[in-house]
């Protein structure tokens, strides 16, 4: 039993439990990372299944057009020209959904020929996002952090192990010994030793310097990491911000311009308009979908770079 070993068995025992906590941060951290990719490959999915839909429905509205026998000479090249964009559209849009489909079954990490279908809604609310209180919470939240707080103290723990090698140890030990020729054994021996382990080596200065300039980086990458994840909170609420206000607007404008689409529809007109009408209406639909996916994934990442879901 050792009477005195300057604590090296305790500091063992707390470097162990600051391990062990700061291997829980990281795999929080890889949670958070696996959630937040997990998002980004859904949503754009959605997207690209509502991209694919709508080229596909403009392209048969264009070859409706292109099908029609009243068309002029030059309204004939502008409709066929036309034509041959929508198909080309249609046909990135497609190879954009099989690679968003590939993309998602890899991000699952799934049989990339596993046979799947996804179906949801792109719609989104506004969030709210208050950058101070949202800086504080990242600082208490971050399993980043956190883990860089745990090798802070480890660091701490091991420069006190490196120091605690001068110390002499101190060894009590004791047996009990029956002896006798016959039974019972009556006759017993008690010993008692006591040892003492001076420690002497030519490298303690070193190794503290060592320990200690260790534990001076730690800090330093944990002051360096404060910031960044400061800077990265900013930024995540600057990009949610700019895209909150962003979709209304583009929803609004597609709306409206789509009630006049419908308003119009029961009225003669030409070829070539209805067809420049389609495509108008195409590219604010698009736009606005676009906007609503970039707002939920710039939630997401906000959410990430605090560490904690923003209340409804």
């Amino acid at each position: 039993m050792a009477l005195y070993e300057g604590q090296r068995t305790l500091n063992t025992l707390r470097l162990a439990q600051a391990s062990q906590k700061q291997a829980l941060s990281n795999r929080d951290s890889v949670k958070m990372d696996v959630t937040l990719r997990a998002k980004e490959a859904f949503y754009r999915l959605l997207l690209a299944q509502e991209r694919a839909s709508v080229f596909e429905l403009h392209l048969k509205n264009v070859e409706a057009a292109a099908a029609a026998g009243d068309l002029g000479p030059w309204e004939r090249v502008e409709v066929e020209t036309g034509l041959g964009l929508a198909r080309a559209r249609a046909a990135e849009a497609r190879h954009a959904l099989d690679s968003a489909r590939l993309q998602f079954l890899n991000t699952l990490s799934l049989e990339l020929d596993t046979r799947f279908r996804v179906e949801g809604v792109l719609e989104t609310r506004a969030a709210k996002a208050e950058v101070e209180k949202a800086v504080i919470w990242a600082m208490e939240l971050r399993p980043e952090l956190q883990s860089q707080t745990y090798r802070v103290q480890m660091d701490a723990i091991g420069v006190n192990l490196a120091i605690g090698r001068r110390n002499p140890t101190v060894f009590l030990a004791g047996d009990y010994e029956l002896t006798a020729h016959r039974f019972p054994l009556k006759t017993n021996n008690w010993d008692v030793t006591l040892g003492i382990k001076i420690p002497f080596a030519y490298d303690f200065w070193s190794q503290i310097k060592q320990k200690k300039a260790e534990q001076r980086q730690g800090e330093l990458a944990r002051a360096e990491l404060q910031d960044r994840v400061r800077l990265e909170v900013r930024q995540s609420a600057e990009t949610l911000r700019w895209w909150q206000e962003e979709w209304p607007r583009r929803e609004s404008q597609w709306k409206r311009v789509s009630t006049l689409y419908d308003a119009a529809a029961g009225h003669a007109a030409p070829a070539l308009s209805r067809l420049r009408a389609r495509d108008g209406l195409l590219e604010l639909r698009l736009a606005y979908l676009s906007a609503v996916t970039e707002h939920i994934l710039a939630r997401a990442r906000f959410e990430r770079s605090v560490g904690r879901e923003l209340p409804q």
